[in-house]
């Protein structure tokens, strides 16, 4: 029983330096501290309503992807997100399934800045 303590504190401190360290890459990029940490991705989301004076801005990012306006019924999501580099992805800019992101790799780290246009209510 020993021996299963050791490794699952060894695990637990290892997980605990991952968070720590995807958690300093992200705040350290975004100046923001994330919603929401693991070992893999660190994550902020800032909804954007229609009447909100950020909407516009929004709307011409919109328009350069080539996707429709937010409408009425429907509001933005701006997700800040940092990934461990786990694509050996390189900088640059995706236009793909209603979401326009733009990415740059660095550190070995994945960071993300998406916008997605989300139905009614949701979150």
């Amino acid at each position: 029983m020993k021996g299963f303590l050791e490794i699952m504190e060894k695990v637990f401190r290892e997980r605990e330096k991952a968070e720590r360290e995807i958690r300093e890459a992200f705040v350290r990029e975004f100046g923001v501290d994330p919603d929401i940490v693991t070992p893999i991705l660190a994550r902020k989301s800032y909804r954007i309503d229609r009447t909100d004076r950020l909407a516009v801005i929004c709307d011409d990012i919109r328009k350069l992807a080539g996707y429709p306006l937010a409408n009425a019924n429907e509001h933005y999501m701006l997700i800040l997100a940092t990934f461990r580099d786990i694509r050996n992805d390189t900088d640059g800019w995706i236009a793909g399934m209603g979401t326009a992101e733009i990415h740059k790799v660095s550190g070995g780290f994945y960071y993300s800045i998406r916008l997605d246009v989300i139905k009614g209510g949701e979150k």
